[in-house]
């Protein structure tokens, strides 16, 4: 599995709408995992994203064909069993993963509890055998 830091993001649910966007633009398939209420604005913000650029997607409540065939989906805990090409976590703990998952991407706030829990969470994956990379947002353009 591949492991990417992405640093110093302002606005941590705007940048993973901009991210989930970018992902399906690749044809890839992609969990979203965050906190219950951010869930429900990244929800509502992937409603909304662009007057012509909706993205399609199911929250965890949806019945089971529509989450099974849902190339985009929020959840606040991966659902054993479940997996996506990648895995975008939100939340402040390492999820259990295991393999299902070719890639996961960590998103990084600048405010420092932030960026401790990631230091805590970078520590993790090295000791799991994995190399994580580090992405630092403000050095590129994010589209």
């Amino acid at each position: 599995m591949q492991v990417a830091f992405h640093f110093n993001v302002t606005d941590p649910l705007d940048y993973v709408c901009r991210l989930v966007r970018k992902v399906r633009a690749r044809h890839l398939t992609v969990m979203v995992c965050a906190e219950p209420a951010d869930v429900s604005d990244i929800d509502q913000r992937l409603w909304t994203l662009t007057p012509h650029a909706f993205l399609a997607h199911a929250t965890h409540g949806a019945s089971p064909g529509v989450w099974a065939r849902s190339a985009v989906v929020l959840c606040a805990e991966p659902p054993p069993g479940e997996s996506r090409q990648v895995f975008v976590n939100l939340r402040s703990h390492v999820p259990e993963l295991g393999n299902r998952f070719e890639r996961l991407v960590e998103v990084v706030t600048t405010d420092e509890p932030s960026r401790a829990a990631a230091r805590q969470r970078w520590r993790s994956y090295v000791s799991q055998g994995l190399t994580p990379e580090r992405h630092d947002v403000t050095a590129a353009p994010q589209n």
